[in-house]
């Protein structure tokens, strides 16, 4: 009889409890996922044929296909974006991904964040429907909330304080009644690192803020000294949405512009 050292045995011994331990693991990552599957598929209140079509759905829910901002995948019916499963008396109806945002990404790639070379808004990083409806809304773009008013109305105000708690000598850019998206387009972003593309802005300053501020005004010509403002970058000296400063200004000034002496280090615009 041949003998087998006794850490030859031991490791064996070892080597078999490793791989049952792997084998488990893996048992309980199938499960796991099978779980999360059934979880995130809710049981629809009324039995249905595993063959429904959208006509059906359209019986009960026709107010997902109305509004001012229909979304154009339901051109393309329910089941384009929703699975129905039934097993024995129960019917489950679940997305046809594991989550939204790569259910979004089916027909939206130019979105997915991964691929992206620039600043994205974090909630399009991996939720979507955290700032739009999937089927219809009051809003444009399916927005869940309009991007103005007061911060119960507003939708960026849910996550942004922007234009709140306004301190007693601070000023507000009234361009926030306008709304958020006067100024912003959420999705917009670039590789090179600009302000336009950092801040998700329509266009950069001062271009921006000329669309309403006029470089002729002689009340605007005043307030800057007469110096020729209207080709600096005016968020140097201004901060776009508040301040506790009068005029937008900056908390901390340059003291020679908060004392009004510019003329102290430069000379008169000429015409």
């Amino acid at each position: 009889m041949k003998l087998v050292p006794r850490f030859v045995m031991v490791e064996e011994t070892v080597n078999q409890g490793r791989r049952k331990l792997a084998n488990y693991a893996w048992i309980c990552l199938v499960l796991g996922a099978l779980f999360a599957s059934r979880a995130s598929a809710d049981v629809h209140p009324v039995p249905l044929d595993k063959n429904v079509d959208a006509a059906k759905c359209v019986e009960c829910h026709e107010d997902k296909t109305k509004g001012k901002s229909v979304h154009s995948a339901m051109a393309a019916g329910c089941l384009s974006c929703h699975e129905v499963r039934v097993n024995k008396e129960v019917t489950r109806v679940k997305l046809i991904t594991t989550t939204a945002y790569s259910l979004c990404l089916t027909c939206h790639a130019d979105k997915k964040a991964a691929d992206i070379k620039g600043t994205v808004h974090p909630p399009a990083v991996r939720d979507c429907v955290k700032c739009h409806d999937p089927h219809t809304s009051d809003n444009k773009n399916q927005l869940l909330k309009p991007a103005s008013g007061s911060d119960k109305e507003n939708l960026c105000l849910s996550c942004h304080q922007t234009g709140l708690n306004m301190p007693e000598k601070g000023s507000r850019h009234a361009a926030l009644d306008l709304g958020c998206d006067t100024c912003h387009v959420i999705h917009k972003t670039g590789p090179e690192p600009t302000e336009e593309n950092k801040f998700h802005l329509t266009k950069s300053a001062p271009a921006l803020c000329t669309d309403c501020h006029d470089v002729k005004d002689e009340s605007l010509q005043k307030a800057h000294q007469n110096q020729p403002f209207g080709t600096a970058d005016c968020v140097e000296c201004h901060d776009p949405h508040q301040s506790p400063q009068p005029k937008l200004m900056a908390k901390f000034m340059h003291a020679p512009f908060e004392a009004k002496a510019c003329d102290t280090c430069h000379a008169p615009m000429k015409d």
